[in-house]
């Protein structure tokens, strides 16, 4: 008598390791075609690696718009359930000077008109700008923040503005 064999390998079931894997490359290759369709993204500087419906973008890009729709486009693919966005922002990849974002600043600065003429200063050094000054509300300090923030070349913002309402 010829002794029992082993059950044969079932195939992987429909929440098996197998299809997980098999639907997280699917849902990496749809992530990284709406990347290359993105206009303002440069899809050869995001990396993107899934696992478990989860999407983490990694590499640099030249400014904060390029990673905020880097990140819009991943999360608009339908399937993705979580985003972890490890993109650094690195304004010299733009080839953006401190005096380049200097004078941005200086013009964001004087047309936001929710900001007091001449009472927030802009200083620039690698890429970061820093605010300083005396504002009458939040929202105006917030107005200045917002006003530069997403200014070529900047790499981030420092908020020194001082909050004094009016008696």
């Amino acid at each position: 008598m010829a002794p029992p064999s082993a059950p044969a390998p079932r195939p992987p079931t429909q929440g098996g390791t197998a299809s997980r894997a098999a639907a997280d490359r699917r849902l990496l290759e749809l992530v990284e075609r709406e990347l290359e369709r993105a206009p303002d993204v440069t899809e050869s500087s995001v990396g993107v690696t899934v696992l478990g419906r989860a999407v983490t973008l990694t590499g640099e890009v030249a400014s904060h718009p390029e990673k905020r729709s880097a990140e819009r486009a991943a999360l608009s693919v339908p399937g993705v359930r979580a985003m972890a966005g490890k993109i650094t922002v690195r304004p010299h990849l733009g080839r953006v000077s401190d005096v380049d974002v200097t004078r941005e600043v200086a013009a964001a600065l004087v047309a936001a008109v929710e900001v007091p003429d001449q009472d927030v200063l802009g200083t620039v050094t690698d890429h970061v700008v820093t605010l300083s000054g005396t504002v009458r509300s939040v929202p105006e300090r917030e107005a200045a923040v917002l006003a530069v923030h997403d200014l070529p070349g900047v790499a981030g913002v420092h908020d020194h503005v001082v909050v004094q309402p009016v008696d």
